[in-house]
């Protein structure tokens, strides 16, 4: 700015300065991109690490409820037993145990809240500290005990589930703001091209300059389709429409080779009439446009994830199979101060 507003008051060579300045200007703004882009890639690296411990840590949920099934499954025909009088000891060692592993599960996931800030981790540790804790009692106490942890577990798969839509949602509202910046810098590009004059002085320093913004757009391009693929293959299970849709954006851009064709534009800007880069430059816009509209719709689509459907289903069938043992436990009891009163 200072030497533009020098340029403008001395005459004669201000318009050259000028021209520096704005050089200068394009030049910045261009590192500035290409640090942000490394910037971002490595944010994603580290949300991709925690999204997948968090994935590891569902599954050994799932595997610690059905393990807490059985469990239950156990207690209840041990107290039967021993309302029969036919004895039925033991089993507490399993419940320990079980409890030892669901703590070790909460401990995980309160360190992950600290690490990556996600203070609905810290409640869905608590409700397994809770889980944990009923464990141990059960293993005293009895079935009862046994439900109620078994409930606190899958209330905590649930927390789970919807953290692991949410971070869907998240990570395509991602690509679709990358893709918008890939738009705004197409829409840069395709000025620059338009007033590209190849006769003028600077024409080649504009054209090294334009070289530079395809290299970074087409690392753009490219780590983005690669991130789309995998969203469409990690979503393929809970949320399936999403992740078609998700499929036919990064098809789109194989189909299109958008990569390829920012690539190959820079020997067009070079090599051909100016007529044909401008529509060359159009094609790439349109292409980007027609990702984003794809995105777009890619996010529309995610809903309840299959997990949680079925977690839903479990725990109103798990109610009613908790107030018809309820009942049956009262009917023994009941049945049992009977027959010490005859």
């Amino acid at each position: 700015q200072t030497t533009v507003a020098r340029g403008g008051g001395e005459g004669g060579g201000g318009g050259g300065q000028q021209q520096s300045a704005e050089d200068l200007a394009d030049l910045f703004d261009l590192q500035m991109d290409k640090l942000k882009n490394q910037y971002e890639r490595v944010q994603r690296g580290e949300r991709q690490q925690a999204d997948n411990q968090l994935d590891a840590t569902l599954e050994r949920l799932k595997e610690l409820a059905r393990r807490q099934q059985q469990e239950n499954e156990r207690l209840r025909a041990r107290q039967q037993e021993q309302a029969a009088g036919a004895g039925g000891g033991g089993g507490s060692s399993g419940q320990r145990d079980l409890a030892q592993q669901t703590d070790s599960v909460a401990r995980q996931l309160e360190r992950l809240s600290r690490e990556r800030n996600r203070p609905d981790l810290t409640e869905t540790a608590q409700r397994l500290r809770d889980a944990a804790n009923a464990m141990r009692q059960a293993a005293a106490r009895g079935a009862a005990r046994g439900r109620e942890a078994l409930d606190r577990l899958r209330e905590a798969q649930q927390q789970l589930e919807q953290a692991r839509n949410g971070r869907l949602k998240q990570n395509v509202d991602d690509a679709l703001r990358r893709a918008d910046q890939l738009a705004q810098q197409q829409q840069n590009v395709q000025g620059m091209v338009n007033r590209l004059d190849p006769q003028s002085q600077q024409a080649g320093q504009e054209v090294a300059q334009l070289d530079q913004r395809k290299l970074a757009m087409a690392q753009q391009a490219g780590d983005l389709q690669n991130d789309i693929d995998s969203l469409s293959r990690e979503s393929a299970q809970d949320q399936p429409v999403a992740s078609r849709k998700l499929g036919a954006a990064a098809d789109g851009m194989r189909d299109a080779k958008l990569h390829d064709k920012i690539l190959y534009s820079r020997g067009v800007i070079r090599g051909s009439s100016k007529e044909y880069a401008q529509n060359f430059e159009q094609q790439i816009g349109s292409d980007i446009d027609r990702l984003r509209r794809q995105l777009a719709d890619a996010g529309g689509a995610i809903g309840e994830s299959k997990g949680e459907r079925i977690a839903r289903a479990l725990d109103q069938a798990h109610d009613l199979i908790n107030g018809l043992q309820s009942m049956q436990e009262r009917m023994q009891a009941g049945q049992g101060r009977a027959e010490v009163g005859r």
